[in-house]
Protein backbone atom coordinates (compact mmCIF):
# COMPACT_ATOMS: atom_id res chain seq x y z
CA UNK A 1 0.00 0.00 0.00
CA UNK A 2 1.60 3.32 -1.21
CA UNK A 3 0.73 6.94 -0.09
CA UNK A 4 -2.23 8.47 -1.41
CA UNK A 5 -1.41 12.14 -1.79
CA UNK A 6 -0.70 13.17 -5.13
CA UNK A 7 -1.83 9.83 -6.66
CA UNK A 8 -3.38 11.59 -9.73
CA UNK A 9 0.01 12.61 -10.46
CA UNK A 10 1.44 9.24 -10.73
CA UNK A 11 -0.17 7.88 -13.95
CA UNK A 12 3.07 7.47 -15.56
CA UNK A 13 5.07 5.23 -12.76
CA UNK A 14 1.48 3.16 -11.48
CA UNK A 15 1.18 2.14 -14.99
CA UNK A 16 4.80 1.76 -15.48
CA UNK A 17 5.21 -0.72 -12.12
CA UNK A 18 1.97 -2.34 -12.93
CA UNK A 19 2.28 -3.52 -16.95
CA UNK A 20 6.07 -4.65 -15.73
CA UNK A 21 5.63 -6.18 -12.80
CA UNK A 22 2.28 -7.26 -12.10
CA UNK A 23 2.02 -6.03 -8.67
CA UNK A 24 -1.78 -4.60 -7.57
CA UNK A 25 -1.46 -0.73 -6.22
CA UNK A 26 -3.81 -0.18 -3.16
CA UNK A 27 -3.55 3.72 -2.72
CA UNK A 28 -6.09 3.11 0.46
CA UNK A 29 -9.23 5.09 1.22
CA UNK A 30 -8.35 8.71 1.23
CA UNK A 31 -8.70 10.62 4.95
CA UNK A 32 -7.92 7.15 6.54
CA UNK A 33 -4.12 7.29 7.57
CA UNK A 34 -4.65 4.63 10.27
CA UNK A 35 -4.79 1.73 7.26
CA UNK A 36 -1.58 2.62 6.25
CA UNK A 37 0.72 3.43 9.61
CA UNK A 38 3.65 2.04 8.45
CA UNK A 39 3.78 4.68 5.12
CA UNK A 40 2.72 7.61 7.25
CA UNK A 41 4.32 7.02 10.59
CA UNK A 42 7.53 6.83 8.22
CA UNK A 43 6.55 9.73 6.17
CA UNK A 44 5.92 11.75 9.29
CA UNK A 45 9.27 10.76 10.84
CA UNK A 46 11.50 12.06 7.84
CA UNK A 47 9.39 15.09 7.48
CA UNK A 48 10.15 15.95 11.09
CA UNK A 49 13.97 14.84 11.42
CA UNK A 50 14.71 15.90 7.62
CA UNK A 51 12.75 18.24 5.63
CA UNK A 52 11.63 20.33 8.60
CA UNK A 53 15.06 20.80 9.78
CA UNK A 54 16.19 22.21 6.38
CA UNK A 55 16.62 26.25 6.39
CA UNK A 56 14.02 25.92 3.20
CA UNK A 57 11.31 24.18 4.55
CA UNK A 58 7.59 24.92 3.69
CA UNK A 59 6.10 23.29 6.54
CA UNK A 60 3.33 20.79 7.05
CA UNK A 61 1.01 23.45 5.71
CA UNK A 62 1.23 26.86 4.97
CA UNK A 63 0.43 28.19 8.65
CA UNK A 64 2.64 25.79 10.53
CA UNK A 65 6.44 25.15 10.26
CA UNK A 66 7.49 27.42 7.00
CA UNK A 67 10.92 28.90 7.59
CA UNK A 68 11.31 32.39 6.97
CA UNK A 69 11.71 33.27 3.46
CA UNK A 70 11.80 29.62 2.21
CA UNK A 71 12.72 30.74 -1.15
CA UNK A 72 15.66 32.82 -0.54
CA UNK A 73 17.17 30.20 1.74
CA UNK A 74 17.22 27.81 -1.06
CA UNK A 75 19.09 30.36 -3.26
CA UNK A 76 21.53 31.24 -0.55
CA UNK A 77 22.31 27.53 0.42
CA UNK A 78 21.89 26.42 -3.39
CA UNK A 79 19.96 23.66 -2.30
CA UNK A 80 19.57 20.85 -5.06
CA UNK A 81 16.56 18.31 -5.60
CA UNK A 82 19.21 15.49 -6.41
CA UNK A 83 21.22 16.19 -3.34
CA UNK A 84 17.92 16.18 -1.25
CA UNK A 85 16.82 13.05 -3.04
CA UNK A 86 20.59 11.35 -2.39
CA UNK A 87 20.06 12.84 1.29
CA UNK A 88 16.38 10.74 1.55
CA UNK A 89 17.92 7.40 0.04
CA UNK A 90 20.47 7.55 3.21
CA UNK A 91 17.41 7.84 5.38
CA UNK A 92 15.84 5.09 4.08
CA UNK A 93 18.69 2.86 4.23
CA UNK A 94 19.31 4.11 7.63
CA UNK A 95 15.57 3.01 8.67
CA UNK A 96 15.99 -0.05 7.20
CA UNK A 97 19.05 -0.93 9.68
CA UNK A 98 17.51 0.26 12.85
CA UNK A 99 15.93 -2.01 15.42
CA UNK A 100 12.80 -1.14 16.63
CA UNK A 101 10.79 -2.06 19.68
CA UNK A 102 7.80 -3.06 17.74
CA UNK A 103 9.15 -5.47 15.79
CA UNK A 104 10.72 -7.44 18.50
CA UNK A 105 14.01 -5.65 18.81
CA UNK A 106 14.84 -5.99 15.00
CA UNK A 107 15.62 -4.09 11.90
CA UNK A 108 13.44 -4.15 8.45
CA UNK A 109 16.35 -5.92 7.14
CA UNK A 110 16.93 -8.13 10.04
CA UNK A 111 13.56 -9.42 9.33
CA UNK A 112 14.21 -10.09 5.67
CA UNK A 113 17.43 -12.40 6.18
CA UNK A 114 15.17 -14.29 8.93
CA UNK A 115 12.31 -14.91 6.24
CA UNK A 116 14.32 -15.38 3.70
CA UNK A 117 17.82 -16.75 4.82
CA UNK A 118 19.26 -20.61 5.69
CA UNK A 119 18.65 -23.36 4.61
CA UNK A 120 15.03 -23.65 4.98
CA UNK A 121 13.46 -20.35 4.12
CA UNK A 122 10.24 -19.28 6.16
CA UNK A 123 8.45 -18.01 3.03
CA UNK A 124 8.62 -18.11 -1.30
CA UNK A 125 9.69 -15.44 -2.96
CA UNK A 126 7.68 -14.21 -5.70
CA UNK A 127 10.32 -13.36 -8.73
CA UNK A 128 8.92 -11.07 -11.48
CA UNK A 129 9.78 -12.45 -15.29
CA UNK A 130 13.26 -12.20 -16.28
CA UNK A 131 12.62 -9.34 -19.25
CA UNK A 132 10.67 -6.89 -16.79
CA UNK A 133 13.98 -6.49 -14.54
CA UNK A 134 15.81 -4.86 -17.86
CA UNK A 135 16.17 -1.15 -17.31
CA UNK A 136 15.14 -0.60 -21.35
CA UNK A 137 11.76 -2.33 -20.53
CA UNK A 138 11.08 -1.41 -16.61
CA UNK A 139 9.66 1.93 -15.62
CA UNK A 140 10.20 3.78 -18.51
CA UNK A 141 7.43 5.43 -20.59
CA UNK A 142 6.63 3.67 -24.24
CA UNK A 143 5.57 5.79 -27.50
CA UNK A 144 4.75 4.60 -30.79
CA UNK A 145 6.56 6.20 -34.00
CA UNK A 146 6.03 5.65 -37.53
CA UNK A 147 9.54 4.52 -39.22
CA UNK A 148 10.01 7.22 -42.27
CA UNK A 149 12.45 7.36 -45.28
CA UNK A 150 12.92 4.72 -47.95
CA UNK A 151 13.79 4.17 -51.65
CA UNK A 152 11.44 6.70 -52.72
CA UNK A 153 12.71 9.51 -50.50
CA UNK A 154 16.04 9.40 -51.09
CA UNK A 155 16.88 8.71 -47.37
CA UNK A 156 16.89 6.16 -45.03
CA UNK A 157 14.74 4.47 -42.65
CA UNK A 158 14.96 6.86 -39.10
CA UNK A 159 12.27 7.53 -36.77
CA UNK A 160 11.29 10.73 -35.11
CA UNK A 161 11.16 11.63 -31.77
CA UNK A 162 10.91 15.16 -30.24
CA UNK A 163 12.34 16.56 -33.14
CA UNK A 164 15.06 14.25 -33.76
CA UNK A 165 15.92 11.27 -35.92
CA UNK A 166 16.62 8.41 -34.58
CA UNK A 167 18.30 5.21 -36.43
CA UNK A 168 21.11 1.78 -36.17
CA UNK A 169 22.83 0.13 -38.33
CA UNK A 170 19.83 -2.57 -38.13
CA UNK A 171 17.20 -0.11 -39.57
CA UNK A 172 19.18 1.61 -42.09
CA UNK A 173 19.06 -1.66 -44.06
CA UNK A 174 15.26 -2.36 -43.39
CA UNK A 175 13.41 -0.35 -45.78
CA UNK A 176 10.50 -3.34 -45.56
CA UNK A 177 9.73 -1.56 -42.10
CA UNK A 178 9.28 2.13 -43.72
CA UNK A 179 5.36 2.42 -42.50
CA UNK A 180 5.61 0.68 -39.74
CA UNK A 181 4.71 1.55 -36.18
CA UNK A 182 7.87 0.40 -33.57
CA UNK A 183 7.36 0.96 -30.18
CA UNK A 184 10.09 3.12 -28.65
CA UNK A 185 11.05 2.65 -24.84
CA UNK A 186 12.14 6.02 -23.68
CA UNK A 187 14.58 7.32 -20.45
CA UNK A 188 13.42 10.28 -20.09
CA UNK A 189 16.52 11.50 -18.07
CA UNK A 190 18.93 10.90 -21.11
CA UNK A 191 17.36 10.89 -24.92
CA UNK A 192 20.94 9.93 -26.57
CA UNK A 193 19.21 6.31 -27.24
CA UNK A 194 15.68 4.52 -27.01
CA UNK A 195 14.88 0.92 -27.48
CA UNK A 196 12.72 0.04 -30.23
CA UNK A 197 10.22 -2.77 -30.32
CA UNK A 198 8.54 -4.41 -33.50
CA UNK A 199 4.79 -4.82 -33.29
CA UNK A 200 4.81 -8.35 -32.96
CA UNK A 201 7.15 -7.88 -30.23
CA UNK A 202 10.18 -8.59 -31.11
CA UNK A 203 13.49 -6.43 -30.06
CA UNK A 204 15.16 -3.98 -33.23
CA UNK A 205 17.84 -2.95 -31.00
CA UNK A 206 18.99 0.11 -29.64
CA UNK A 207 18.28 3.38 -31.81
CA UNK A 208 20.96 6.18 -31.30
CA UNK A 209 20.04 10.18 -32.17
CA UNK A 210 21.51 10.86 -35.43
CA UNK A 211 24.35 13.57 -35.99
CA UNK A 212 26.13 15.97 -32.06
CA UNK A 213 22.30 15.12 -30.62
CA UNK A 214 23.69 11.49 -29.35
CA UNK A 215 26.81 12.89 -27.98
CA UNK A 216 25.73 14.80 -24.59
CA UNK A 217 23.40 13.58 -22.60
CA UNK A 218 20.71 15.26 -21.96
CA UNK A 219 16.86 15.32 -20.70
CA UNK A 220 13.59 15.88 -22.00
CA UNK A 221 13.11 19.07 -20.45
CA UNK A 222 16.46 20.14 -21.94
CA UNK A 223 15.51 19.13 -25.28
CA UNK A 224 12.41 20.79 -25.12
CA UNK A 225 13.78 23.97 -23.91
CA UNK A 226 16.35 24.09 -27.12
CA UNK A 227 13.46 23.41 -29.62
CA UNK A 228 11.32 26.72 -28.09
CA UNK A 229 14.29 28.95 -28.21
CA UNK A 230 14.77 28.10 -31.88
CA UNK A 231 11.12 27.91 -33.18
CA UNK A 232 11.52 31.69 -31.60
CA UNK A 233 14.44 31.87 -33.99
CA UNK A 234 16.35 32.57 -30.79
CA UNK A 235 18.80 29.95 -30.73
CA UNK A 236 20.19 28.90 -34.36
CA UNK A 237 21.81 24.98 -34.42
CA UNK A 238 24.41 24.06 -36.72
CA UNK A 239 25.49 20.43 -37.62
CA UNK A 240 28.87 20.77 -36.78
CA UNK A 241 27.80 22.29 -33.32
CA UNK A 242 26.99 20.18 -30.31
CA UNK A 243 23.13 21.44 -29.62
CA UNK A 244 23.68 20.92 -26.13
CA UNK A 245 26.80 23.13 -25.82
CA UNK A 246 25.27 25.43 -27.90
CA UNK A 247 22.37 25.05 -25.32
CA UNK A 248 25.24 25.70 -22.59
CA UNK A 249 26.79 28.70 -23.71
CA UNK A 250 23.38 30.61 -24.89
CA UNK A 251 22.58 29.97 -21.12
CA UNK A 252 26.10 31.50 -19.81
CA UNK A 253 25.81 34.75 -22.14
CA UNK A 254 22.71 35.25 -20.75
CA UNK A 255 23.87 34.94 -16.94
CA UNK A 256 26.84 37.02 -18.23
CA UNK A 257 24.45 39.79 -19.77
CA UNK A 258 22.33 39.75 -16.50
CA UNK A 259 21.70 42.68 -14.54
CA UNK A 260 20.47 41.44 -11.30
CA UNK A 261 22.92 40.61 -8.61
CA UNK A 262 20.70 37.44 -7.66
CA UNK A 263 24.13 34.70 -7.59
CA UNK A 264 21.43 32.54 -8.41
CA UNK A 265 18.72 33.92 -11.17
CA UNK A 266 16.60 31.29 -13.02
CA UNK A 267 18.80 31.87 -15.50
CA UNK A 268 22.05 30.14 -13.23
CA UNK A 269 20.01 27.75 -11.68
CA UNK A 270 19.02 25.95 -15.46
CA UNK A 271 22.59 26.32 -16.66
CA UNK A 272 23.56 24.62 -13.21
CA UNK A 273 20.62 22.04 -13.65
CA UNK A 274 21.82 21.16 -17.48
CA UNK A 275 25.39 21.16 -16.86
CA UNK A 276 24.72 18.60 -13.62
CA UNK A 277 22.55 16.71 -15.78
CA UNK A 278 25.32 16.52 -18.60
CA UNK A 279 28.11 15.72 -16.60
CA UNK A 280 29.93 18.60 -17.99
CA UNK A 281 31.13 21.82 -15.77
CA UNK A 282 29.41 25.13 -16.69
Amino acid sequence: MLDGALANLAGLIHDSVRRSTGFVINWGPPGHFERRPNVERSFKKIAEDFFHRMPSSTGSNPHSGRAPDAASAAKKHRIRASEIEDLIDVVFAAQNGIPTVGNYNNSPLDTLRYFLTGPFPKTMVRRIPRFSTSRSRCMLRTQLCTVRGGVESGRRPYIQFENVHYTSPVLNVSSRLVGTKLTIYIDDDDLRQVTAFLPEGAELGVLTAKGLWGVTKHDLTTRQAIFRLVTKRILVLSESADPIQTYLRYLSTRRSNSKSNNLLSPTTQRMWSECHGADVMP
